[in-house]
C-alpha cells in the first residue's frame, strides 16, 4: 500500500523526535543543574539546542521580582493569586524538559483568534481553546500551547478594553 507523502514526512518527524526524547540526561548531568546562587545556576543551564546561554543577571532579576510579588501578596505579571513562597534558600535547581509531539486531530474547532466554534462555525462567546485540546495538526506540543494561549489572552484583553 502506497503512503501519502504527508504521512511519510510525519512518520519521519515523529521517529526523529522520539530518538531525541530518549536522550535523557544522566544523573550526573542532572546533579550539575543545582547551585547555591541563581547566577551560578544560570551559567550551568547549557544544552546543545539553546540559541544563546541564559544571562545570569536575567535569572537573578526574575527571582528578585518574584520574591517581591510574594512580599506584596500579588503577582502582577501573571495575576497569580497570593504567591506565598519566596525563592531564597539554596540549593537552587533547574530541570530538563523534553518536548514530544502530541496532537488531537478531533479536538475543538477554533478560529485564528483561538475562539471555539459551534457546529455552524460561529464563535462561542467567551470560550477559547489552545494547545492539544484544539483540533487539527497545525503545530506541536508546548510551542503550540504557548502561541495559542498568547493569541487567546490578547483577544480576551482586547475585549476588556
Amino acid at each position: 500500500m502506497k503512503k501519502d507523502p504527508e504521512e511519510v514526512v510525519v512518520e519521519e518527524v515523529v521517529e526523529e523526535e522520539a530518538v531525541e526524547a530518549r536522550q535523557i540526561p544522566s544523573d550526573d548531568e542532572v546533579t550539575e543543574l543545582a547551585a547555591t546562587q541563581a547566577s551560578e545556576l544560570a551559567a550551568r543551564i547549557v544544552m546543545p539546542y539553546q540559541r544563546r546561554p541564559m544571562p545570569p543577571e536575567a535569572l537573578e532579576t526574575t527571582v528578585t521580582r518574584y520574591n517581591g510579588f510574594v512580599e506584596a501578596g500579588r503577582d502582577t505579571d501573571f495575576d497569580k493569586p497570593t504567591p506565598k513562597f519566596r525563592i531564597e534558600r539554596p540549593p537552587f535547581y533547574a530541570a530538563w524538559s523534553t518536548p514530544v509531539v502530541h496532537d488531537t486531530r478531533s479536538g475543538l474547532r477554533i478560529d485564528a483568534r483561538c475562539r471555539v466554534l459551534d457546529l455552524q462555525g460561529e464563535p462561542i462567546p467567551g470560550l477559547y481553546c489552545g494547545g492539544e485540546t484544539a483540533g487539527g495538526f497545525s503545530a506541536h506540543g508546548l510551542a503550540r500551547a504557548l502561541c495559542q494561549g498568547y493569541i487567546a489572552g490578547r483577544d480576551i484583553e482586547a475585549l476588556r478594553a
